[in-house]
């Protein structure tokens, strides 16, 4: 009779397990919650959580595009892709309530209209309602708009949504009332109203940068743009002239060597903002490739940490510029939906997180 084979037990040392956690996407960390109570109580831990969306910066598969897109029953879309191009997958349907919200990803998470989303978890939060003077549509009568921009406070590790609302009235909008400013802490059911007193109207998409939300402003009876740097932590606002001889109606800000920066409509200039209590911008030439022109690019979104700039003409081709080498590179997306190819109009960079919307 044959002995019995002894089996062994091979014993992984517990730091070594959460490196390999570490390396694994989301989806895979949510799965494995379930292996045992040590299991989950490590995934779910503050520590792993904020190690494992370090690590997402760097590792194969931490960061994503999301893309937003249409189809004509007014359902908006979102689509999921490698930065590097490969196949691009529909993942959230939400309905488009107002083409004006911006699309912005904040640490994880993802700011579209009255929707706080966590691509990750599949999680979906939806904001508290807002009361807004009432307004009219037509020509002649006030229309009211509001726009919800996401920010997140280190000191505090909490998320903030603040809201601009704005009332125009006129062809083109031309005539403008006061702009009321409210703040909410996520997790929280109330808005806030926040003190700052100017007139005009919000001319661009957000860009977050360390705990600053910026956003390109035009100031009533004035020829001229400012930015709007709103300070998460203190719930305050600060005004940023542009230069003197940066005289474009629109720009485009995007997030370069952890400055705010404008690119001209055109495609031919940015502006770094390189010291924001000195005022010091810096003028950079932009080559854009003559290829890019003729595809009408016309979406920015800034990487992160990265000096690239990415483009994106709406239908699968993402476009890289790298500020510092000036050189350019193409990626195409693969398998796009049919029936929403050529119909993106709103782009973000994301990267992965296991913090939990319910928790908040």
């Amino acid at each position: 009779m044959m002995k019995a084979k002894r089996l062994t037990e091979i014993s992984v040392p517990p730091d070594i397990i959460l490196k390999v956690l570490q390396e694994l996407p989301v989806k895979s960390l949510l799965r494995f919650r379930c292996v045992s109570k040590l299991w989950c109580s490590e995934i779910d831990s503050p520590l792993f959580i904020e190690s494992h969306q370090t690590r997402s910066h760097t590792r194969l598969g931490g960061l994503n595009i999301l893309l937003q897109v249409l189809d004509s029953r007014n359902l908006s879309y979102l689509c999921s892709a490698d930065p590097e191009g490969g196949e691009a997958t529909r993942f959230l349907t939400v309905p488009f309530r107002d083409c004006l919200n911006p699309l912005q990803s904040v640490n994880g998470f993802v700011c579209l209209g009255d929707r706080i989303i966590n691509p990750s978890t599949r999680e979906i939060h939806v904001l508290p309602l807002l009361y807004f003077p009432a307004g009219s549509s037509g020509i002649n009568l006030w229309s009211t708009y509001s726009c919800n921009y996401l920010g997140f406070d280190p000191s505090t590790n909490k998320f903030k949504v603040l809201n601009i609302c704005q009332s125009h009235k006129g062809r083109r909008f031309r005539q403008h009332k006061g702009v009321q400013f409210k703040i909410l802490t996520l997790g929280t059911q109330y808005w806030r109203d926040i003190d700052f007193k100017i007139q005009g109207k919000t001319n661009s998409d957000p860009c977050y940068i360390k705990g600053v939300i910026y956003i390109l402003f035009r100031i009533k009876s004035s020829i001229q743009n400012v930015i709007l740097g709103f300070e998460v932590e203190h719930e305050k606002f600060r005004i940023i002239h542009l230069p003197t001889d940066a005289t474009e109606k629109y720009y485009t800000p995007v997030h370069v060597r952890e400055n705010i920066a404008l690119i001209d409509p055109q495609y031919t200039t940015i502006w770094i903002l390189e010291d924001c209590d000195k005022k010091l911008w810096k003028k950079e030439n932009f080559e854009c490739p003559p290829s890019w022109r003729s595809r009408s690019v016309n979406f920015v979104v800034s990487t992160v940490h990265t000096s690239e700039i990415l483009f994106y003409d709406g239908k699968s081709t993402l476009s890289y510029y790298d500020v510092e080498s000036r050189k350019s590179r193409d990626c195409e997306l693969s398998n796009f939906p049919g029936d929403l190819m050529g119909k993106g109009f709103r782009i973000t960079n994301n990267v992965e997180s296991l913090v939990r919307l319910k928790e908040m």
